[in-house]
């Protein structure tokens, strides 16, 4: 396997630490490559104020102004042809941060994928408003620019965005997979409609069902049905909710009916299974 032998370049760079888990690397890169540090961001998003090529170990990948590296994958850059020098601006999420941020998932989820189609509005070119305060922000006050920290929030911001609004997802089993992300990852007590759903996927409803039980084996009813009964369970044995309020929390207008679809599901109503399962006395509080 080929390597990438360091050479230098002359450069400068600037970092922004705009919170927890989110920095950003300013780099005024002039010369051929840059060489690129090992990260521990999970996730990468690079950006070029002009067309630059990205270079990996294997293969040259030739971008107009962006490119993602996820964990510690190492990337050398080059400027375009008709310029010798540029400004990368590489932002560094953490997993954390994008676990917080409900964007993980869909991110390494589309690792292996073209991020370009799958997210059409994912790479915008920042703000020439951005690259014209570097260009006339003085180097040493870049991190503290107030102004260039509030233009970038705003674009992190919209990546965020548009990372989180389905419809730019592409692939069937990743708008599913989205779906049991948001929607059962933590439990969403009141089941969403079908048509909702198919109309946050950019899809058909029979679509939405045909794929749903292709991928998951049953159809989302009967799926939402196990997970509501499932987490009824956890209300009942390790949080203590009496049963009407588990009722009331999962959307039913009577306990009576979701006492008869928790014995239909666990074979015990559910007073009698906390009893079995805890061999103490349950209290409908």
């Amino acid at each position: 396997m080929s390597t990438l032998s360091p050479i230098k370049s002359a450069s400068r760079k600037a970092i922004i630490d705009l919170e927890d888990g989110l920095k950003v690397e300013i780099i005024f890169l002039k010369g051929k490559l840059y060489p690129m540090e090992e990260s521990t961001a999970g996730f990468c998003l690079w950006e070029s104020s002009k067309v630059a090529c990205f270079y990996d170990i294997e293969k040259k990948v030739v971008v107009k102004n962006h490119f993602v590296s996820y964990n510690n994958e190492l990337f050398k850059v080059e400027c375009g042809k008709k310029s010798r020098k540029t400004i990368l601006m590489k932002i560094l999420f953490s997993d954390d941060w994008l676990r917080k941020n409900k964007i993980y998932t869909v991110v390494f989820e589309s690792k292996h994928i073209s991020l370009a189609d799958s997210f059409p509005l994912f790479f915008q070119t920042v703000s020439r408003n951005i690259y014209k305060l570097l260009h006339t922000t003085d180097f040493e006050s870049i991190k503290h620019s107030l102004s260039i920290k509030s233009y970038l929030f705003n674009h992190i911001n919209s990546i965020v965005e548009i990372l989180n609004n389905p419809k730019y997802l592409n692939g069937d089993e990743i708008k599913i997979k989205w779906v049991i992300d948001n929607f059962f990852k933590p439990f969403e007590s009141v089941m969403p409609t079908i048509p909702d759903i198919a109309d946050k996927l950019s899809m058909s409803e029979s679509k939405f069902k045909r794929i749903f039980k292709r991928k998951i084996g049953v159809s989302f009813y009967h799926f939402y049905l196990r997970k509501s009964m499932e987490q009824a369970e956890h209300w009942l044995l390790y949080e203590n909710l009496s049963v009407k309020d588990i009722s009331y929390n999962l959307g039913y207008s009577q306990p009576v009916s979701f006492i008869n679809q928790f014995k239909k599901t666990f074979g015990y109503p559910p007073l009698q299974y906390k009893t079995k399962r805890c061999g103490l006395p349950a209290f409908n509080n």
